[in-house]
């Protein structure tokens, strides 16, 4: 009688867990079998909170320490670890706190190395191998900059030059419009057989249908950038292109409208309005903390799928138009 409930074998078989908590404080963590004199590690399975850049992918761990060496500040890297294996991050900051991810931080206590950020920055030019900025909207400043120990020209991106001049440009846009403007009098005019022949609601050819075909190269511009590791192109594209259809395209229209004497207006109806604002609170929800993951883009695809299925089966008669919905 008396024993420890933990450790007496009369009580059964028992496992202890201990739960860390991810604070801010340094951790004294086994030293690692062939890290360099000048590097410590200060944290495992985490990384530090706030902004980083990407210093490269597929990069072995003490490649990644090394490229952390040579960029200029660079005191604190994230080493990937599990399915995270191989990717390197320079954690901008001070490294104050620290939140759970596949990562392993590192500390570089030799962060003088102007010449070797040189060297590096160097063969960078060469290679396109430069740190970009990930998702948070990071730049890679600090990275580019190699102080006074080579030409400043040397730390600027490229520039690239214009395919077009800007009469050429305003000219070819000036003709695209024109173009256009003829292309929507005719879509019209299909549409009206469109919907009697497919039997499909009209705001399911104007919601859903019209906006993938006719927004076509700005999701392909989106995708493509954010392949390219170009996150704040990539949502200024993206949600740029719906706040200008919200905020000026539609406004403008009924305007337009109400000079022609056409019967316009933005009195949404409840389930037009439900679908707005649920999908402000989803992306502004998604976009606030300015990372994002694989889930975050499976939810937003499932939803804009249900919302296009509620408009597919919601019928042509009047009857069953969502708009009688109170």
């Amino acid at each position: 009688a008396g024993g420890d409930p933990l450790t007496d074998p009369r009580y059964g078989m028992f496992v202890r867990f201990t739960l860390r908590p991810v604070g801010t404080e340094q951790v004294s963590e086994p030293p690692i079998e062939g890290l360099p004199h000048w590097v410590s590690l200060r944290r495992r399975g985490a990384e530090c909170t706030g902004a980083d850049v990407l210093l490269g992918t597929d990069v072995p761990l003490l490649e990644c320490l090394e490229r952390c060496r040579e960029v200029p500040d660079c005191v604190h890297v994230a080493s990937g670890v599990g399915k995270k294996l191989g990717m390197c991050f320079w954690q901008l900051g001070g490294c104050s706190q620290f939140e759970e991810d596949y990562y392993d931080v590192y500390q570089i206590s030799d962060a003088d190395a102007g010449a070797a950020a040189y060297a590096a920055l160097s063969a960078a030019s060469t290679t396109g191998s430069r740190p970009t900025a990930r998702a948070d909207g990071a730049g890679a400043a600090g990275a580019a900059d190699a102080g006074n120990n080579g030409p400043a020209e040397d730390a600027e991106e490229e520039e690239e030059s214009p395919d077009l001049s800007a009469p050429a440009a305003a000219v070819l846009l000036l003709a695209s419009t024109v173009v256009t403007s003829f292309a929507t009098d005719y879509l019209i005019e299909a549409l009206k057989g469109t919907v009697e022949t497919w039997k499909v609601s009209r705001e399911f050819v104007g919601i859903i249908m019209l906006p993938i075909i006719g927004n076509a190269a700005e999701h392909y511009t989106a995708i493509t950038v954010a392949m390219r590791n170009k996150m704040d192109l990539a949502l200024g594209v993206a949600a740029g292109s719906s706040c200008q259809m919200g905020l000026l395209v539609t406004p403008f229209s009924v305007l337009v409208g109400w000079a022609y004497g056409a019967e316009m207006t933005l009195n949404f109806h409840a389930f037009q309005l439900a679908v707005l604002l649920f999908s402000v609170f989803l992306v502004t929800t998604i976009l606030n903390n300015g990372r994002s993951n694989w889930l975050e883009g499976y939810i937003l695809l499932i939803t804009y799928l249900v919302v296009a299925l509620v408009y597919f089966f919601e019928g042509t008669g009047e009857d069953a138009s969502l708009a009688t919905l109170d």
